[in-house]
């Protein structure tokens, strides 16, 4: 098993992904060589790129495999911007003497912990990375201080979608965005019993999930039939073919549509994500709370 930690915090609706070791890859000794300087602290190469490898894991080879180099040297430029102003933000919320809580240090960490089998395959893990407990709570406490001094700005910022759609649409080419579609599936013994159902689902006569929930015989049946968020490469091939091959029917949030498939005899549901999906709006909101945000700093100074 590849044993690597990513740290999931979320900044409003961001993820930003650190592979444990990557401050302290080279020993604990200070480096000397920044692609990026911040201030007195700096970015390196290989922080950049265990950051890049980390990020990208999530995906399958062949999603990636779909990926052209300028969209792989844009998304590698994207979180360069990211980590330079994680730093820009740290170093604000040190400066005004933001404080966590060992308590919100620990329950991130249960969090991180809930990923792992056993108590002893996470110290194996931080062993493989070369970190030790105190320096993953001085990372964790980073994130949150981050965090904290974002959230007084979050709530003061109103973006109507025309905003969302004309930012967008001016920088496409700063999303990495993989083709992904969300599907529920509801798993039955014979295609008639799948034809009644599919039926019920186009007269609108029920709900896909309590329908699963109530005759789905699959494994997902208690969850409404929810599969999650999948992209190519990731489901049985007949899935995934019908899953992405399907004519979506646009809703007030997804594209969704349902389908059918006769071995075996299921029916699931999918909903491909709007062009300007949520996570690209929490992105762009993001955006403009960075933006916000040093605003003021830039007046406080």
């Amino acid at each position: 098993m590849r044993f690597i930690i990513i740290l999931l915090v979320a900044f409003f609706g961001i993820s930003i992904f650190y592979g444990l070791g990557q401050y302290r890859s080279s020993g604990g000794q200070k480096r000397t060589y920044y692609i990026a300087e911040v201030n007195e602290s700096g970015i390196t190469s290989d922080q950049l790129q265990k950051t890049f490898l980390n990020a990208i894991s999530r995906y399958d080879d062949t999603a990636l495999s779909g990926l052209d180099q300028s969209a792989i040297v844009s998304f590698k430029k994207n979180i360069l911007d990211q980590l330079i102003n994680y730093e820009l933000f740290y170093q604000q919320a040190q400066k005004e003497k933001i404080k966590i809580s060992n308590d919100d240090i620990n329950l991130e960490i249960d969090k991180i912990k809930d990923n792992f089998s056993s108590p002893e395959e996470f110290n194996e893990a931080l062993k493989a990375n070369n970190i030790t407990p105190a320096q993953l709570k001085e990372d964790i406490k980073r994130q949150l201080m981050i965090n904290s001094i974002l959230e007084e700005t979050r709530n003061q910022i109103s973006i109507s979608d025309e905003e969302l759609l004309e930012y967008y649409n001016e920088n496409k080419e700063s999303f990495f965005e993989l083709e992904q579609v969300y599907a529920r599936h509801i798993l039955v013994e014979t295609e008639e019993e799948a034809n009644n159902l599919l039926l019920q689902l186009k007269e609108g006569l029920t709900d896909f999930a309590e329908l699963a929930k109530e005759k789905s015989i699959g494994p997902s049946a208690p969850s409404g039939g929810d599969l999650g968020f999948f992209t190519r490469g990731q489901m049985v091939k007949e899935f995934e073919d019908a899953a992405f091959s399907l004519d979506p029917v646009k809703g007030s949030t997804a594209y969704c549509a349902h389908h059918q498939l006769g071995i075996p005899a299921l029916t699931f549901e999918t909903c491909r994500k709007l062009p300007l999906s949520f996570r690209i709006g929490e992105q762009i909101k993001f955006v403009k709370i960075i933006l916000s945000k040093w605003n003021m700093i830039a007046v406080q100074r």
